[in-house]
């Protein structure tokens, strides 16, 4: 019984010739099945992606009913929700440098993270949902999601392995979740750890009061709501460049 599973995977490695089973040797020409990659094209998998969004919309009607941040290129008639941990710094970059900020240089990679997100906001403006209906349906509108584990590991790396958010929210997150910490932590906020972090996650969960919300782990339909936002595009942190090619 485990003899065609085994000739099935040696199979899918490439062996064209003969595979030693034992005293046996099996061709694999001899084999009734044999498994075809599929290979789909960037608009095949984007129209899958918006067909299972609109599936699951016309069944549940709204998650959030949020579109945080809203941007995009006017003049392309591109619109942008972004979603923080899922591309948006290089999103922005893009427009900033479409914009003119860097543009003499001839290269968007010149922008560094400080330059976007703390200097020149005159390259980046945002807008509201309400009041700006028609632009929205009328445009190609845009976003980017991500593995949600993989997207919380990237946000604890960025804001507590790093110092970025130890004074505020790491300090928020030992006094809510350790027991007993060091005095040392509870002053400084600079030792969360992961599994504290998730825990502190799952804890809030949807909450949005002043020390909980945060958007780079919200869930990504509590800061773009696709049912609401209506995603022509669904661009994926794993499948980042081509969706990101396919969508300039």
């Amino acid at each position: 019984m485990m003899m065609p599973c085994l000739i099935i995977i040696a199979y899918k490695k490439g062996v064209n010739d003969t595979l030693a089973f034992g005293v046996q040797l099996v061709r694999p020409s001899v084999m009734s099945v044999k498994q075809k990659e599929v290979v789909h094209t960037v608009e095949y998998i984007l129209d899958q992606r918006r067909q299972r969004v609109q599936s699951v919309c016309a069944r549940i009607g709204i998650v959030s009913n949020k579109t945080s941040e809203l941007s995009g290129v006017p003049s392309a008639n591109l619109s942008y929700c972004a979603v923080q941990k899922a591309g948006c710094t290089m999103w922005i970059r893009l427009f900033k440098f479409m914009a003119g900020q860097k543009r003499e240089t001839g290269n968007p990679m010149t922008l560094t993270k400080d330059l976007i997100h703390n200097h020149a906001p005159n390259f980046y403006k945002t807008f509201r949902r309400t009041g700006n209906e028609d632009r929205l349906a009328h445009s190609v509108r845009t976003m980017t999601v991500r593995n949600p584990y993989t997207r919380l590991w990237s946000a604890y790396i960025d804001k507590f392995l790093l110092p970025d958010f130890w004074f505020s929210k790491g300090l928020h997150i030992i006094r809510m979740v350790r027991k007993n910490p060091q005095i040392f932590s509870k002053k400084c906020g600079h030792d969360v750890t992961f599994p504290e972090f998730i825990e502190y996650v799952i804890t809030i969960g949807h909450k949005f009061d002043y020390w909980n919300q945060d958007k780079h782990w919200l869930p990504a339909s509590d800061i773009c709501d696709p049912c609401v936002f209506k995603p022509s595009i669904i661009g994926k942190q794993e499948t980042f460049l081509q969706d990101l090619k396919y969508t300039l």
